[in-house]
Protein backbone atom coordinates (compact mmCIF):
# COMPACT_ATOMS: atom_id res chain seq x y z
CA UNK A 1 0.00 0.00 0.00
CA UNK A 2 0.95 3.38 -0.23
CA UNK A 3 2.80 5.36 2.00
CA UNK A 4 0.89 7.99 4.40
CA UNK A 5 1.40 11.61 4.08
CA UNK A 6 1.58 13.83 7.36
CA UNK A 7 -1.73 16.10 7.49
CA UNK A 8 -0.88 19.47 7.11
CA UNK A 9 -0.53 21.61 10.19
CA UNK A 10 -3.82 23.85 10.42
CA UNK A 11 -3.39 27.41 9.57
CA UNK A 12 -4.05 29.77 12.38
CA UNK A 13 -7.19 31.42 12.38
CA UNK A 14 -8.54 34.42 14.97
CA UNK A 15 -11.47 35.37 14.71
CA UNK A 16 -13.19 38.48 16.78
CA UNK A 17 -17.06 39.31 17.69
CA UNK A 18 -18.81 42.90 16.65
CA UNK A 19 -18.41 43.43 20.15
CA UNK A 20 -14.89 42.86 20.36
CA UNK A 21 -13.66 44.71 16.91
CA UNK A 22 -16.21 48.24 17.92
CA UNK A 23 -14.07 48.13 21.26
CA UNK A 24 -10.84 47.93 19.46
CA UNK A 25 -12.06 50.68 16.66
CA UNK A 26 -13.00 52.78 19.92
CA UNK A 27 -9.89 52.02 21.67
CA UNK A 28 -7.74 53.09 18.09
CA UNK A 29 -9.82 56.21 17.93
CA UNK A 30 -9.28 57.71 21.62
CA UNK A 31 -5.67 56.53 21.58
CA UNK A 32 -4.81 58.30 17.98
CA UNK A 33 -6.99 61.65 19.41
CA UNK A 34 -5.36 61.88 22.32
CA UNK A 35 -1.79 60.96 20.73
CA UNK A 36 -2.69 64.28 18.32
CA UNK A 37 -3.76 66.31 21.40
CA UNK A 38 -1.19 65.56 23.23
CA UNK A 39 1.45 66.68 20.16
CA UNK A 40 -0.57 69.72 19.23
CA UNK A 41 -1.54 71.00 22.44
CA UNK A 42 0.59 74.05 23.66
CA UNK A 43 1.76 73.49 26.78
CA UNK A 44 2.76 75.47 30.22
CA UNK A 45 5.25 75.29 32.34
CA UNK A 46 4.67 77.00 35.81
CA UNK A 47 8.14 77.29 38.13
CA UNK A 48 7.68 77.66 41.99
CA UNK A 49 9.84 80.30 43.78
CA UNK A 50 10.28 81.34 46.93
CA UNK A 51 7.09 83.38 48.21
CA UNK A 52 7.59 86.88 46.94
CA UNK A 53 8.82 86.22 43.90
CA UNK A 54 6.95 86.76 40.55
CA UNK A 55 6.88 83.74 37.83
CA UNK A 56 5.70 84.41 34.75
CA UNK A 57 4.47 80.63 33.05
CA UNK A 58 6.34 79.55 29.84
CA UNK A 59 4.93 78.47 26.48
CA UNK A 60 6.31 75.86 24.60
CA UNK A 61 5.00 75.44 21.49
CA UNK A 62 4.53 71.92 19.90
CA UNK A 63 6.60 70.79 17.33
CA UNK A 64 4.39 70.93 14.96
CA UNK A 65 4.63 74.54 15.04
CA UNK A 66 8.63 74.83 15.29
CA UNK A 67 8.47 72.51 11.79
CA UNK A 68 5.63 75.17 10.21
CA UNK A 69 7.71 78.42 11.60
CA UNK A 70 11.29 77.05 10.02
CA UNK A 71 9.66 75.89 6.63
CA UNK A 72 7.79 79.26 6.44
CA UNK A 73 11.15 81.06 6.61
CA UNK A 74 12.78 78.60 4.43
CA UNK A 75 9.80 79.15 1.56
CA UNK A 76 10.13 83.35 2.48
CA UNK A 77 13.75 83.30 1.65
CA UNK A 78 13.04 81.07 -1.70
CA UNK A 79 10.33 82.46 -2.90
CA UNK A 80 12.42 84.88 -5.52
CA UNK A 81 12.91 81.45 -6.99
CA UNK A 82 9.16 80.34 -7.55
CA UNK A 83 6.82 81.86 -10.79
CA UNK A 84 4.82 84.58 -9.60
CA UNK A 85 1.62 82.66 -10.16
CA UNK A 86 3.27 79.86 -8.21
CA UNK A 87 3.63 82.07 -5.14
CA UNK A 88 0.32 83.23 -5.21
CA UNK A 89 -1.29 80.15 -5.42
CA UNK A 90 0.58 78.73 -2.55
CA UNK A 91 0.00 81.58 -0.46
CA UNK A 92 -3.71 81.23 -1.06
CA UNK A 93 -3.60 77.66 -0.11
CA UNK A 94 -1.58 78.40 3.09
CA UNK A 95 -4.59 81.12 4.31
CA UNK A 96 -7.19 78.56 3.42
CA UNK A 97 -4.86 76.11 5.86
CA UNK A 98 -4.26 78.58 8.28
CA UNK A 99 -8.09 79.84 8.80
CA UNK A 100 -8.92 75.84 9.21
CA UNK A 101 -6.05 75.99 11.87
CA UNK A 102 -7.61 78.59 13.15
CA UNK A 103 -10.94 77.42 13.81
CA UNK A 104 -9.68 74.19 14.87
CA UNK A 105 -8.04 75.35 17.41
CA UNK A 106 -11.15 77.93 18.53
CA UNK A 107 -13.14 74.96 18.71
CA UNK A 108 -11.28 73.12 20.36
CA UNK A 109 -10.79 75.54 23.10
CA UNK A 110 -14.55 74.89 23.90
CA UNK A 111 -13.95 71.23 23.38
CA UNK A 112 -11.02 70.41 24.43
CA UNK A 113 -11.81 66.29 24.35
CA UNK A 114 -13.26 66.43 20.98
CA UNK A 115 -11.59 63.40 19.04
CA UNK A 116 -12.45 64.43 15.53
CA UNK A 117 -11.58 68.39 16.32
CA UNK A 118 -8.13 66.33 17.85
CA UNK A 119 -7.58 64.71 14.40
CA UNK A 120 -8.84 67.13 12.41
CA UNK A 121 -6.13 69.85 13.60
CA UNK A 122 -3.19 67.14 13.28
CA UNK A 123 -4.41 65.90 9.84
CA UNK A 124 -4.99 70.10 8.96
CA UNK A 125 -1.30 70.76 10.40
CA UNK A 126 0.02 67.86 8.52
CA UNK A 127 -1.12 68.86 5.13
CA UNK A 128 0.17 72.41 5.87
CA UNK A 129 3.85 70.59 6.48
CA UNK A 130 3.81 68.56 3.49
CA UNK A 131 2.49 71.85 1.58
CA UNK A 132 5.75 73.62 2.62
CA UNK A 133 7.89 71.12 2.12
CA UNK A 134 6.72 69.91 -1.29
CA UNK A 135 7.48 74.23 -2.04
CA UNK A 136 10.68 74.74 -0.55
CA UNK A 137 11.49 71.11 -2.63
CA UNK A 138 10.58 72.94 -5.49
CA UNK A 139 12.21 76.19 -4.83
CA UNK A 140 15.51 74.22 -4.35
CA UNK A 141 15.29 72.54 -7.12
CA UNK A 142 15.28 75.84 -9.33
Amino acid sequence: AGARRPAKPAARRFSFSVPQLLAACIALVLISGGGAWMALKPTTVTLREAPGTAITPVAWTSPTDVAVAELQDALARNESRLDTATVRVVRQNLAVIDRAIAEARVALERDPGNTYLNLHLADTMRRKVELLRRINALAAES
